[in-house]
């Protein structure tokens, strides 16, 4: 699986210009935005299960099992994640995910100005 291959298998159709007509207030940012996280999601869903979206309705332990892959929780070492190493490696390299780890807090979320 490449970073083109994602982009052009994992963008909505609206994304992508053509098909979906969409709406008058769903904007670019909001389209890119749906389009980045569905992309995530079907490079997540591939690497961890070896399938991709589409073959049918994702079961509730998918679902879970996402959730506990980026739950966050505080060690002597900083924050931790779940996620496998060799699978956040590749949503890295494949530019589905900045960096490797857990994703920053945001700041709304520490007690800091958004």
């Amino acid at each position: 699986m490449s970073r083109r291959w994602i982009r052009r298998n994992w963008t909505p159709p609206a994304a992508r210009g053509r098909g979906v007509r969409r709406r008058r207030h769903a904007g670019e940012h909001g389209a890119r935005s749906y389009a980045s996280a569905l992309r995530y999601w079907a490079a997540w869903y591939a690497l961890r299960y070896g399938r991709t979206l589409g073959d049918g309705p994702l079961l509730v332990a998918v679902v879970s099992q996402f959730a506990l892959d980026h739950l966050e929780r505080k060690t002597k070492d900083g924050l931790q994640c779940e996620l496998p190493a060799a699978i956040d490696a590749r949503l890295v390299a494949l530019g589905t995910k900045a960096r490797l780890g857990p994703s920053p807090t945001p700041p709304c979320l520490t007690g800091s100005r958004c």
